[in-house]
């Protein structure tokens, strides 16, 4: 008898009737309706990036990537510029990141990546001179230490030959990558300090030579 009301009282067809109004309401159905469509629509629009990036050559490695559309053309904008200011001179399929030609270090993130040609470098030569390192330091170099900062054309300056370089196909210049911090201070003729993070600041130290031999 107990059992018999508890499932009168649970499952009577004024209980069931408002069970079923409270979850499949008219407005309910409709939301769950445009829910499903908007999913749906989603789902077909991150099918067609992805076949769009697959057929693109420049921007192949987009397949995979699955975001919302709001940011998808902010995301290939900055693969784009990335890939341009990352190639590798003579080699199209090769791409690293630009290296500072006065301090050896990397120019990451959203930092401006400037281009100076040999005449610029020259003309302050005198904040970058190995002359001028050994008479401040009251030091000399070893021969080994500065091979390993010599660049191409540029000999007698503490430089990174690591730093990214492009030519001019039409002129034939050469550009070397520079940080903000040191393109800066470069244009300050009045000066002869080297840029603060600069090699010839006092960050000489080289690596060590694989010829070098410990004595017991």
């Amino acid at each position: 008898a107990q059992r018999k009301l508890q499932h009168d009282a649970t499952y009577s067809p004024a209980q069931r009737k408002l069970q079923h109004k409270a979850t499949y309401s008219p407005a309910q159905r409709k939301l769950e309706y445009i829910q499903q469509k908007s999913a749906s629509a989603q789902k077909v629009r991150n099918e067609q990036f992805c076949n769009r990036s697959t057929r693109s050559t420049s921007t192949s490695n987009q397949a995979d990537i699955k975001l919302p559309i709001e940011i998808r053309e902010s995301l290939k904008h900055a693969i784009k510029c990335d890939q341009k200011s990352m190639q590798v001179e003579g080699r199209v399929d090769a791409f690293c990141l630009p290296v500072c030609l006065s301090c050896d270090r990397v120019i990451i993130g959203c930092e401006t990546t400037h281009k100076v040609d040999k005449e610029a470098v020259l003309a302050t030569k005198s904040k970058f001179s190995i002359e001028e390192y050994n008479s401040f330091y009251d030091m000399e170099l070893h021969a080994e230490l500065i091979k390993q900062y010599e660049v191409e054309g540029l000999e007698g300056l503490l430089l990174s030959p690591r730093a990214t370089k492009t030519t001019n196909a039409s002129t034939g210049d050469v550009h070397y990558s520079t940080c903000s911090n040191c393109y800066n201070s470069m244009k300050v003729k009045e000066s002869d300090n080297p840029p603060k993070h600069a090699i010839a600041n006092g960050f000489a130290i080289g690596q060590v030579s694989a010829n070098t031999h410990t004595q017991e």
